[in-house]
């Protein structure tokens, strides 16, 4: 492969890179959208030294039950420690979920409304 083949291929793989990262970006500020517009408290966590590697992405709670969501493009899976992080909350309670679209949350907002008029 020549340099500039080289030089090329890096830029091709850093703009696919870029591309995907913008697409969690979009679904991250469409599912924030959808809660606002329900009303629904959540907060979003950074990536930073504070957190706990590995936790999901939005946390908020609907009507009592704490729900812990990590946000993923279509066709990718949480790494094992985001799997580990979800099955943690899961153990202790919460209500756990991989989002992949915005049909995906408003799946799951219809789960947590009819678990929550059952009582």
């Amino acid at each position: 492969m020549t340099l500039f083949e080289m030089a090329l291929f890096r830029r091709l793989i850093r703009a696919s890179g870029e591309a995907m990262a913008k697409l969690e970006r979009h679904l991250q500020r469409s599912v924030e959208r959808i809660l606002k517009a329900t009303g629904i408290c959540y907060r979003k966590r950074h990536g930073s030294g504070m957190g706990v590697a590995g936790d999901p992405d939005i946390y908020f709670l609907y009507k009592s039950i704490h729900v812990e969501i990590e946000l993923k493009r279509p066709g990718e899976e949480p790494t094992p420690l985001q799997q580990l992080r979800l099955k943690e909350w899961g153990q202790a309670g919460a209500w756990v979920r991989v989002v992949h679209s915005t049909g995906d949350l408003r799946e799951l907002l219809a789960q947590l409304e009819a678990a929550t008029t059952k009582h």
